[in-house]
Order: structure tokens, then C-alpha cells, then sequence
């Protein structure tokens, strides 16, 4: 990390590890790493000297259970604490409500409930059409885009999702995506 962050010339403090990943994501909400006991933090200064931390739309990747969804409640708790509009949402949400609407499936966090809407998502339907997920989340972000400061994506998994939210949104906002890893998984 520090042959990096020395040859790009950005900032790092560091004084020990991340423990959870919420610890990473107080730190930059925060802009600040001196609430850090024990972690690393990257901080890249913006063209006034400051960290610029408000960004429009977050995508957070990682594995199952690497705290994607704690990770967008903390940034979601501490932008709200500035004052933003602050929505999570994910790629998944369309997919479960038209599972629920016409299958009636409401299970989705047994491993039946998740194999059926890998089955249904994946298989059936991104084999069709690898944008249909993202395109239809991006359409209703364009819809209700002035209710909401910061759009938190919390389930980021495939390059079209990436690729479709960029195409869309790229032009008028900035968009992060933050790679959420945790130790043992």
C-alpha cells in the first residue's frame, strides 16, 4: 500500500488494520483518519487541498456476507449526519420484486430462496439480456433522482451493473466504487 500511495503521491495514514469494514467507511465520511485508532487510511486530496468525500453514487462490491449492507447503513448514517438525502438501494431490488409480485417468493436469505433468484436472475434472465438489472434500477434513479443527494448501491457484482450505472450516470455525477473485503472471507 505504501509503494502505491508513494508513487501516485496521495496521503496515507497508517497505524495498525481495519478490523470491520464500517471502520474504513466512518473514515471517509468523516474525512478524517484521526478518529482512527487502529486502521489505514487512503485519503485523496481534491484540487483545494481537501478530501472531497460527497460523491452522488457509491457502488459497493464484495463477496457474500463482507459487509456490503453495514458498510452503506454507516456512509448512509454519517452523509445523513451532513445533511444529505441519502438512498440504498440495490441491483437486487428489482429482481426481488417481480419474484415477489408475480411468483409470490418473499424468501430470499435461505439457500433455496437465493438459488432460485440466481436461477431467475442470472440464468433466465441476464442470459437474455446481461444489462436488464441495471438498466431498469438506472431508469428508476433517473425517475426519482431529485429526492436524493447520495444513491448507495449495495450489491455490485457484475461489470454490466458497473458498466450500465457509468453509461447512465457518468456524465453528471461522480461515481466511487468501493471494494469492501473482509478479513477470513
Amino acid at each position: 500500500v505504501y509503494e502505491t500511495c508513494k508513487k501516485y503521491d496521495i496521503p496515507l495514514i497508517a497505524d495498525g488494520g481495519i478490523k470491520y469494514s464500517g471502520d474504513m467507511t466512518k473514515a471517509l465520511a468523516e474525512s478524517t483518519a484521526e478518529k482512527m485508532k487502529e486502521g489505514i487510511v487512503v485519503l485523496a486530496p481534491d484540487v483545494d487541498g481537501k478530501v472531497n468525500m460527497i460523491e452522488r453514487i457509491y457502488m459497493l462490491h464484495g463477496k457474500a456476507r463482507s459487509g456490503k449492507n453495514y458498510t452503506g447503513e454507516v456512509l448512509k448514517e454519517m452523509l445523513e449526519a451532513r445533511g444529505k438525502r441519502v438512498l440504498i438501494c440495490g441491483f437486487g431490488d428489482p429482481v426481488k420484486d417481480t419474484m415477489t409480485r408475480y411468483w409470490g417468493i418473499t424468501d430470499f436469505k435461505s439457500e433455496s430462496g437465493r438459488s432460485t433468484i440466481q436461477h431467475y436472475a442470472t440464468d433466465v434472465c441476464r442470459t437474455k439480456n446481461p444489462f436488464v438489472w441495471a438498466k431498469i434500477l438506472s431508469l428508476w434513479l433517473q425517475a426519482v433522482e431529485d429526492l436524493f443527494d447520495v444513491v448507495i448501491i449495495a450489491d455490485l457484482r457484475f461489470y454490466t451493473e458497473h458498466k450500465q450505472i457509468t453509461y447512465d450516470w457518468g456524465d453528471r455525477s461522480i461515481i466511487k466504487t468501493l471494494n469492501i473485503i473482509r478479513a477470513g472471507n
